[in-house]
């Protein structure tokens, strides 16, 4: 079978789209598929990649860490025939997005669309919500996913959102697997984990809170910062530590410094995807107040770095973490100040927390992830929607450009 991905984010970008198209295409590559990636151009990566095929692109303007392409090269066009795609696999709504769509109707091939991001939970950074209204968010979703044949969502939460915005099209929830062995315990030696803390700024005898990712407004790190003030009363030798870079880490430099605990705050700054794994084992809790996660990939990767997690309640989250056996929800800040010191203070618990954390996240595995996804496409292929048929009487009246 041959794939046809269709992503804006993809290496050397660094998030969760880029994780699951990454641990996708090996995935099928190792099971002896042919994954052919469409994505953007990106002044990191100055490095040919098999297969894959980059769009000229700007940073987006709203966004500078994300590019969008903004054409389609003619000579590209013409060749999208010879690569024998048999299905087509959009990541994007944006223009490498309608590329696949494009791709696939005059291929006459199947179209599966994967929903990745809830744009009204980021129309903060369109002039602060004025331009691009969360009304406006939820119709273009709408309309492309209904362009689709069928939809996939990594969680249950974002399958039944879709679903309020009116999305007909057939939607299968599949949660993004990962690779075990970047992230688990022994991977990486104790002297490797205390270089590492050292790196980022802790001490041998303090605690860490860690968070991973983008330092962005709807992650709500101001949450995790709120509560620092009551919780250093009674683990004094504790630091807040952000590893990953974005727009709002000024913003929360200046909460940490109005409250008093800029001396327990870290922004360490991003670090290299390789060596990620042994960044969460620095931490003693991984800790996330966001509620904008259609993923959860950084839940799984502390879970399977053995790394208790203390998250804030959400939806999405609870596909993922079974409250008291891999991890702690909480709702605010005063609940995360106290949940996190009864487990900073008995570490006991937090090795019962991790253990059964380590437990669940095994079928949370990229292998089975990949087998679900071969699976869709394989069903896709073999019953062919009503669209498609009509479209297959007519294909030899078609030319596809340049031919």
């Amino acid at each position: 079978m041959t794939i046809g991905i269709f992503t804006d984010t993809f290496f050397p970008q660094i998030c969760g789209v880029d994780t699951m198209v990454r641990t996708l295409a090996e995935g099928l590559r190792g099971l002896g598929h042919r994954v052919v990636i469409f994505t953007t151009t990106d002044p990191g990566c100055k490095q040919r990649m098999h297969d894959v095929y980059r769009l000229p692109s700007v940073p987006f303007v709203f966004l500078p860490s994300r590019r969008v392409a903004f054409m389609i090269p003619p000579k590209l066009l013409a060749r999208m025939k010879s690569f024998g795609l048999d299905i087509v696999h959009t990541q994007t709504e944006f223009s490498i997005g309608i590329f696949g769509k494009i791709t696939a109707g005059l291929l006459h091939i199947p179209h599966l669309h994967t929903y990745h991001t809830v744009y009204e939970d980021y129309t903060h950074y369109l002039a602060g919500g004025r331009l691009f209204k969360p009304g406006m968010a939820r119709a273009m979703s709408r309309m492309f996913c209904n362009g689709a044949d069928v939809v996939s969502t990594p969680t249950d939460k974002v399958r039944d959102m879709l679903l309020s915005y009116g999305v007909t099209k057939p939607i299968h929830a599949i949660p993004t697997g990962i690779k075990f062995n970047q992230f688990r315990r022994g991977q990486y030696s104790d002297a490797e984990i205390a270089e590492a803390r050292a790196e980022l700024g802790l001490k041998p005898e303090e605690l860490a809170l860690i968070t991973i990712g983008r330092v962005a407004k709807e992650k709500s790190m101001d949450v995790v910062i709120k509560a620092l003030p009551e919780l250093l009363r009674s683990v004094p030798n504790l630091k807040y530590v952000s590893v990953g870079d974005g727009p709002y880490r000024d913003e929360l430099i200046t909460l940490a410094e109005s409250l008093g605990v800029a001396d327990s705050v870290i922004f360490a700054g991003p670090r290299r995807w390789e060596d990620i794994g042994k960044y969460y084992q620095a931490g003693d809790l991984f800790v996330s107040a966001s509620t904008t996660e259609t993923q959860g990939i950084v839940y799984v990767e502390a879970m399977a770095a053995q790394v208790p997690l203390i998250v804030r309640r959400d939806r999405s989250v609870e596909d993922i973490l079974i409250d008291g056996k891999t991890g702690l929800f909480f709702d605010d800040e005063h609940e995360l100040a106290r949940r996190a010191e009864e487990l900073l203070l008995d570490k006991q618990e937090r090795d019962r927390l991790a253990a059964g954390a380590w437990e669940h996240v095994q079928s949370l595995s990229a292998e089975i992830f990949v087998e679900r996804m071969l699976a869709l496409y394989t069903a896709m292929i073999k019953n062919p929607t009503r669209k498609e048929k009509f479209l297959a009487k007519i294909k030899n009246k078609l030319k596809w450009p340049g031919h």
